[in-house]
């Protein structure tokens, strides 16, 4: 089988010919995306590993919002606490493992779309034509591991490299990711055939622009209810780091959803 498609979207198109022709292209650090705020590929979701343990799925939403961590707060215990938003009070009983992971990244796209690179704040679309062959290279050249990986989104307070909020899930992300914590960012250089520029409003045959994926999104508001005009239909994935193109086919689409 093909694996799917992935998309990489470029500030300029002075940055197109390296990934198409070969040349040096940067490779940014997790906390380069890392905002109090959510613009465009900035997020509040970046750099942070955090799993909390001891929270009922109904309380999870309340949790993110009710708790902030700052870089000093690794592990830690909650007792006796409640969390709600005044119509329905929820307790909590369990703990937190929280730490920061600044790590090499490289974010893709599963979607193509003139809607999409406006959101992101793009201008040029490549599509990624050899992924297995991009990911050898940057392990080549950073002398480390890289991990790869449909993003996962969540409702929940969880986060990890290939966990963000599900506000982020209209970025379709796919990512790449070195082992480990790094303290600078870096350059590659790609050969030829890594990459080819696309035209954003024309699809060609046979190949999907990846809206699809939204229609089989579950979207539910804080209190678990399924949002008017939206499909109700429950995606339980729970796959692991993809690696190779195989493993990408066997459970590379729709974006999962976690509770």
């Amino acid at each position: 089988m093909t694996s799917p498609p992935m998309y990489l979207y470029l500030n300029e198109f002075g940055h197109v010919e390296p990934w198409t022709k070969g040349g040096d292209v940067p490779i940014s650090l997790a906390s380069s995306y890392l905002s109090e705020t959510r613009d465009a590929t900035r997020t509040p979701d970046e750099l942070w590993q955090l799993k909390v343990e001891g929270l009922e799925p109904t309380s999870r939403p309340f949790f993110s919002k009710m708790f902030q961590f700052g870089p000093g707060e690794k592990n830690f215990v909650i007792q006796e606490c409640v969390v709600g938003d005044g119509d329905a009070m929820y307790p909590i009983d369990g703990w937190v493992q929280s730490h920061p992971e600044d790590s090499l990244i490289l974010c893709l796209s599963r979607a193509r779309s003139r809607e999409l690179a406006e959101r992101l704040k793009k201008v040029a679309c490549i599509k990624i034509t050899d992924l297995d062959r991009l990911r050898l290279i940057l392990e080549e050249q950073t002398s480390r591991g890289w991990s790869a990986g449909v993003m996962k989104y969540t409702v929940g307070p969880d986060r990890s490299h290939l966990l963000k909020s599900l506000e982020d899930s209209w970025q379709h992300e796919f990512r790449l990711f070195s082992q480990g914590s790094s303290k600078t960012p870096c350059w590659v250089r790609l050969p030829l055939g890594i990459g080819e520029l696309i035209d954003l409003d024309v699809l060609p045959p046979g190949e999907s622009d990846g809206t699809e994926l939204d229609h089989r999104l579950t979207h539910r508001n804080a209190k678990g209810n399924i949002l008017p005009g939206l499909p109700g239909h429950q995606n339980t994935f729970r796959g692991s780091l993809f690696h190779t193109n195989r493993e990408l086919d066997a459970g590379g689409f729709p974006p999962p959803i976690i509770r």
